[in-house]
């Protein structure tokens, strides 16, 4: 009977060890955000399929560091919660938009802090891969910092979409932080040849309308 009792036991140990982590889920609802970067409106629609996260992002100033804070309740759940997010970023700066990177932690402004690597909050490396319309595709999946670069960018009074997948788990405080932080590279300025060329042309074309108006 001892050995029975003991397989038993044994075998409920391998089972708890075998069963799915708890993931936590974002409630429907709409998430604002803000920062030192400009603000965000999240709306979170939770399908029997998938769970959908529509984010926009409006980048209002291009000084460093531009970030926007968004914080997500996060309710306990017995399955894993994965997360397709697309998103739009608007640039309503003066700057192009070179450079975005994404962080999950807890806490917002200078109280932000990451969270742990080898947490189960991570992005997704795979189902969907990240990628973007106006940056490159985004390096980090499987971690909690994911970062889009290379492209043309985003312009001045443009929009670049976003596509990203995360993990949620049970998060302690039921609360957690998706950062963003864009990096801006200003617009080239003329060489000042090329303006005196463009001067002269003018004053040329001026004379030229002056002469036929004396004849």
């Amino acid at each position: 009977m001892q050995r029975i009792r003991t397989k038993l036991f044994l075998a409920a140990g391998l089972l708890a060890l075998a069963a799915p982590a708890h993931a936590g889920i974002i409630p429907n609802g709409n998430y604002p955000g803000s920062g030192s970067g400009g603000t965000a409106l999240s709306t979170v629609t939770n399908s029997s399929f998938i769970n959908v996260d529509q984010v926009g992002k409006i980048f209002t100033s291009a000084t460093a560091p531009a970030v926007i804070d968004t914080v997500y309740t996060d309710t306990p759940n017995s399955t894993v919660n994965a997360y397709l997010v697309p998103e739009t970023v608007t640039n309503s700066t003066g700057q192009r938009l070179t450079s975005l990177t994404l962080e999950l932690g807890t806490g917002t402004g200078t109280s932000f802090v990451l969270a742990p690597a080898g947490s189960q909050l991570q992005f997704l490396a795979n189902n969907p891969p990240p990628t973007s319309s106006n940056l490159g595709n985004g390096v980090g999946g499987g971690t909690q910092t994911l970062t889009y670069s290379g492209g043309t960018g985003v312009a001045p009074g443009h929009t670049g979409n976003f596509l990203y997948g995360l993990d949620v788990p049970d998060v302690a405080g039921g609360h957690f932080t998706l950062r963003e932080i864009a990096t801006f590279t200003p617009l080239p300025v003329p060489e000042p040849s090329s303006v005196v060329l463009a001067g002269l042309g003018g004053l040329g074309l001026l004379g030229l309308a002056l002469r036929r108006r004396s004849r």
